[in-house]
């Protein structure tokens, strides 16, 4: 039965006997009590698919490095900061994603160092250390955020690496991009938590968004600043505090010690908003900055946005993620 059809019933319905509407009505609400439990149940099966897949994964992981119930603790408690924590085996083959909830939850609680590189050298993270200072571009973790300017530094790009060949690391732009020629120099910015980098190297080939570079060994570190430096331009994701919605992409303008500005994905956010700020997908209330837009302009396209009370280890943190721009 189309809906035309439907409408038509209901309609010959108030010529029939009130017995018989009553009966009509009381059938259309069984159909949509129906079609709406029916809904419900398979979604509640599909959730219980996933998290069955999603753990059996999982244990196979503990098997296969070999982790001690102390380990595994960590690892749960990790999880935990996971914006999906049923996806704790990203913990386990995602560097970038374990060293974010690894700080987020050793800033909440005492945590085992020693655990923890324990866990590291099991899992073959060892080289992703983001304590350790990187000795090529093959350390960058895969995931990190990262900026990729022209020798001239007239063009400059945001994006992430994304993998790591024999010969290159892949790092894939996260705006349109031109100007990246096959054997162009260029640098490559990025961080952890002992400083910037930049690698010096060249374009081996571009493929649309993603440029493959030479393995380099050409390091210069930037000094990290006390406080944040003006007039940046990085990818961050945010939305409103406390929603549940995907976060929108957005790109830093300018950052200071108490605030920074950042484009208005949409321009649907207004003066007066609280929103979360943070740097990475798999993590949800965690390593983030909270701050309230007090001002918008350009037309609804720049948010300037306010921070809450912020640490001082939370401000170093995110000079950790900062990349900044090789000194003139």
């Amino acid at each position: 039965m189309n809906v035309d059809e439907l409408l038509k019933d209901v309609v010959k319905s108030f010529n029939s006997p009130p017995k018989e509407i009553v009966f009509i009505i009381s059938g259309i609400f069984v159909i949509i009590g129906l079609i709406l439990i029916i809904g419900v149940i398979k979604r509640i099966i599909d959730r219980y698919k996933f998290a069955l897949a999603a753990n059996k994964r999982f244990e196979k992981y503990i098997v296969k490095y070999s982790l001690t119930k102390y380990e595994r603790n960590l690892v749960d408690r990790m999880s935990g900061l996971l914006k999906n924590p049923l996806k704790k085996y990203l913990l386990l083959i995602n560097p970038h994603t374990f060293n974010t909830c690894f700080h987020l939850l050793s800033s909440r609680e005492d945590v085992d160092e020693q655990i923890r590189t324990s866990i590291y050298k099991k899992l073959g993270f060892i080289r992703y250390d983001p304590h350790k200072t990187p000795s090529s571009s093959n350390d960058i973790a895969e995931g990190t955020p990262a900026k990729l300017i022209n020798k001239d530094r007239d063009n400059a790009i945001n994006g992430k690496v994304i993998r790591h060949l024999p010969d290159a690391v892949v790092f894939v732009s996260l705006e349109n991009h031109k100007g990246f020629l096959n054997e162009d120099a260029v640098i490559l910015f990025t961080h952890n938590y002992t400083g910037l980098y930049g690698f010096k190297t060249r374009v081996i080939k571009n493929e649309n968004k993603a440029i493959y570079l030479a393995n380099s060994e050409n390091i210069v570190k930037i000094q990290r600043r006390e406080y944040f430096r003006k007039n940046i331009h990085l990818p961050i994701l945010l939305r409103r505090e406390g929603s549940e919605d995907d976060p929108d992409d957005a790109y830093i303008q300018d950052l200071s010690a108490g605030g920074l500005s950042v484009t208005n994905p949409g321009k649907k956010y207004l003066k007066g908003d609280d929103l979360s700020l943070f740097f990475h997908e798999e993590t949800d209330k965690e390593f983030h900055l909270y701050g309230e837009v007090v001002r918008v302009s350009g037309y609804f396209k720049i948010l300037h946005i306010k921070f809450g009370h912020v640490k001082k280890g939370e401000r170093d943190r995110l000079v950790g993620f900062v990349q900044g721009e090789h000194p003139a």
